[in-house]
């Protein structure tokens, strides 16, 4: 029996794998997990393969070779308390943070308790010779070129401003602070009180919930009695002054601007829309701010219009999601052609982001549940119809609220979210926009613009190609493909070679999902795919 075993770790914060030894006692895995997760290790609960299933009982003192469970691969969830420093009792200085990761990546910097930690080892999911931005120095975060000097990757008119032209003043200047940094400047606010005290300051947003209490103990249910603490709150319409993502990079053009020509070549008649998949990772030119790296594009089943794209069922959904987890990667948004030029996101596709991002929720480390999951447009400009740009938004967690508890509906006017009419015996929360009582709210009040732009180059992305036909389109992929794409790319080290997603994909559908994550983490890893496995991939052709 192989003296180590993997031990896939998944949490509210993230994934990550562990190389352990099978001698280790359960509670060095529990270190071991802390060291990875930023999760206590008094007060881990595992559980075999789901949340859903009891947690493991058995003594911290035991083996893992002694528990059959802890088989090679075994997928580990991992519920806990993260590890919080304590104040000081000193004002004047800061309190210390511990690191913390985001969605799995670490961030070296967190704003969660004051000055910054560095995290003592990095999990970055490339070989030991690789670098991105969760492991690279923070001289080397800094991009290649002088701000005000990268215009040529500018995507607004001449009076605009983006990371790229503008200042650092400007970008300390952001409609919008990250997240991190709205709860750091909170609790700045605070006054002198003892460490394990909370005051408003100290404490994140309040969860919203715009749904009836149907459980109130103070008097019979509802409708046969109610009171103020069980009716809705009323619901006043504010932009938000947060963001979860503070900066989208397209680190794949080439894969950005496949999915744009595919639309161009069929005359923009027919939208088309894809699911984001890639990794989160600080930002160095945002306080506290939250990077999404966009590295590849799936097109699920679709029924194409018009003015529209309707989702068809997709059972090799899953597959995907868990292709990409090899790859190092998760979901983290949607991309969406449109026609529409005098809205920024139209009553319909409001609706579906927020519907999205409500999908993918995850736990900050302050208990506040969040959504990274980012919204991008391509269209084309309103003065210039043969300039295609993206724009990339979010919704504000008021505006997912609404749509999650299901306030909101099918609007008559498409530059207008519409506020549902109750049904007979229904109470549903006032809305007040702008000083006054709404049935219809503008949708840039529930609108976070996120910045965006590419790299100078792509040395340090995963997926290098982008040149295999794409899933679910009207020419459909073929065994043949196979063979054009590995001659085209024949002289190139195997894990560069296989580092094209759609290939990844297709390998998965026509073989098996095991061939394809073994692939997947080859290119993630850089390591030589095997003889065997090669010949296995040429026996396609």
């Amino acid at each position: 029996m192989n003296d180590e075993v993997i031990i896939r770790i998944k949490s509210a914060h993230g994934m990550n794998r562990l190389t352990v030894s099978r001698n280790l006692t359960l509670a060095e895995l529990k270190g071991k997990i802390q060291e990875a997760t930023n999760l206590n290790a008094s007060t881990q609960r595992l559980k075999l393969g789901s949340p859903a299933t009891p947690a493991l009982t058995v003594p911290d003192s035991r083996k893992i070779r002694e528990l059959r469970e802890f088989v090679d691969g075994v997928e580990l969830f991992v519920e806990g308390e993260m590890v919080r420093a304590h104040a000081s009792a000193s004002p004047e200085k800061k309190i210390k943070a511990e690191p913390v990761t985001i969605s799995g990546k670490p961030a070296k910097e967190s704003a969660l308790n004051g000055t910054f930690g560095k995290a003592e080892q990095t999990r970055c999911n490339h070989a030991p010779g690789g670098k991105c931005l969760n492991c690279m120095k923070p001289e080397e975060k800094k991009e290649e070129t002088p701000k005000g000097e990268r215009t040529w990757l500018c995507q607004h008119g001449p009076n605009g401003k983006c990371i790229h032209c503008a200042s650092d003043q400007t970008v300390a200047d952001a409609k919008h602070v990250s997240f991190d940094q709205f709860l750091l400047e909170k609790r700045g606010k605070c006054k002198e009180h003892p460490p394990d005290a909370r005051c408003n300051n100290c404490l994140p947003p309040s969860m919203i919930s715009y749904k009836m209490n149907l459980n109130c103990k103070n008097h019979a249910p509802f409708p046969a009695a109610m009171c103020n603490k069980c009716m809705p709150p009323s619901v006043i319409v504010k932009r938000q002054e947060y963001r979860h993502v503070d900066y989208a990079e397209f680190t794949n053009q080439a894969e950005i601007a496949n999915f744009v020509q595919n639309w161009l070549a069929g005359g923009k008649i027919l939208q088309r829309m894809g699911f984001l998949y890639g990794y989160y990772a600080e930002d160095p030119n945002y306080k506290n701010g939250v990077r999404a790296i966009i590295e590849a594009i799936y097109e699920p089943p679709q029924k194409s219009e018009v003015s529209s794209v309707e989702l068809l069922p997709d059972p090799f959904q899953n597959q995907v999601d868990v292709l990409a987890q090899h790859l190092g990667f998760e979901r983290i948004g949607w991309i969406f052609t449109t026609l529409d030029q005098d809205t920024v996101l139209s009553s319909h596709d409001l609706r579906q982001a927020a519907r999205f991002q409500e999908e993918h929720i995850s736990v900050h480390p302050s208990g506040y549940k969040v959504s990274k999951f980012i919204t991008v447009t391509i269209r084309t400009r309103k003065d210039d119809t043969g300039d295609v740009v993206p724009d990339v938004y979010m919704l504000s967690d008021q505006g997912q609220a609404l749509e999650r508890d299901n306030i909101l509906e099918d609007s008559d006017k498409r530059k207008m979210v519409k506020i549902r009419t109750p049904r007979e015996g229904e109470i549903l929360p006032t809305v007040i926009a702008q000083g006054k009582s709404s049935t219809y709210v503008e949708p840039e009040f529930f609108i976070v613009n996120v910045a965006h732009g590419a790299p100078k180059n792509n040395n340090y992305a995963t997926i290098k190609h982008s040149d295999f036909p794409v899933e679910n389109r009207k020419d459909p992929q073929r065994p043949s493909d196979v063979k054009t794409y590995l001659t085209k790319f024949s002289r190139q080290p195997s894990h560069v070679k296989y580092a094209d997603f759609h290939l990844l994909l297709y390998i998965a559908r026509i073989m098996d999902i095991h061939t394809a994550c073994y692939l997947a983490e080859c290119v993630r890893d850089e390591t030589p795919v095997s003889e065997d496995f090669e010949a296995v991939i040429k026996s396609l052709q």
